[in-house]
């Protein structure tokens, strides 16, 4: 390849379409694996949470408050399902790996392909200009040799359409010129510059195109990523099975929770009363038994 269509290549993989939706699979697939994954492990929970009531009536004015923290619900769900849904995927993951690296090749490929292309009807589009000018040439002098007698009607009609055919041959690889460009531009995914159009094939020189060379190891198509993506799809698709199986099983749930918690009652009484305020504070039940025999204490 050369430094201009390497350049053009480089661009592709920045702004062409099916990349960059291919890398966003990926980004999806390995999220889908993560949030899989948390299952195997158990879930924690944080709650707090506060009350405060107040109680009227014969009885001196009471505010009571509680306050609970806990960490309740840690469980384990049929482990089995949840390892085989993992495997899934995972697979499922590394199969978008190998299906953005397909996905990259066949762009490259398309991509040198119709660069090759363009090079080619440059080139023909170039030999029919040449035609074309030796048409009209041919034509001018046979329409000179007519003017003197030398040439008759019949060489003037058959100099014209030659010409004619040369003409609609350049309109032709024209547009197939322009085609070849829109084609680059589109698996580019921008418009490429002028400045790294190709030319002819003639200006490309022999190290453009490199062949394969003879002897090579049929063990390189196990490399291919169509062939891993294949085998991470079947991979995938056993989990799932693996999965089904699963739920004709009794599934297993584990739950544990703890917490703490506090309960605190106030008498508010008048402010002339502050000393009782003091000793109710620490001694609820015994002053409020005092100031009424035979009520229950309070808790």
């Amino acid at each position: 390849m050369t430094l201009a269509s390497k350049k053009v290549v480089n661009i592709a993989l920045t702004s062409n379409r099916d990349v960059q939706k291919a890398l966003a699979d990926i980004e999806a697939a390995r999220a889908q694996f993560g949030e899989t994954r948390a299952s195997l492990f158990p879930t924690l929970d944080a709650e707090l949470s506060h009350t405060r009531s107040k109680n009227g009536g014969q009885r001196p004015h009471l505010v009571s408050g509680s306050r609970r923290r806990g960490f309740p619900a840690s469980s384990w769900i049929c482990l089995a399902r949840n390892q085989s849904l993992t495997r899934a995927a995972r697979e499922t993951w590394l199969a978008s790996e190998f299906t953005a690296q397909n996905t990259r090749l066949t762009m490259i490929a398309d991509l040198t392909t119709a660069w090759i292309t363009l090079a080619a009807d440059n080139s023909n589009l170039a030999l029919a200009q040449d035609t074309m000018a030796s048409a009209e040439n041919s034509r001018r002098i046979v329409t000179r040799q007519m003017e003197v007698g030398t040439a008759s009607a019949g060489d003037l009609s058959d100099a014209e359409s030659v010409y004619q055919q040369a003409r609609a041959s350049v309109a032709s690889y024209r547009t197939l010129v322009a085609q070849d460009k829109n084609a680059l531009n589109l698996l580019a995914g921008e418009t490429v510059p002028d400045s790294l159009l190709p030319g002819t094939l003639e200006s490309l020189g022999d190290r453009s195109i490199t062949l394969v060379p003879a002897g090579v190891s049929s063990s390189v198509l196990l490399r291919r990523p169509d062939i891993q993506e294949a085998e991470h799809n079947l991979k995938s698709a056993n989990a799932d099975i693996g999965a089904a199986r699963a739920n004709f099983f009794p599934s297993i749930s584990l739950t544990a929770s703890a917490g703490v918690g506090s309960r605190l009652a106030l008498v508010a009484v008048q402010p002339r009363h502050a000393g009782v305020v003091i000793r109710a504070v620490h001694q609820p039940a015994a002053v409020y038994r005092r100031q009424q025999p035979g009520a229950a204490a309070l808790c």
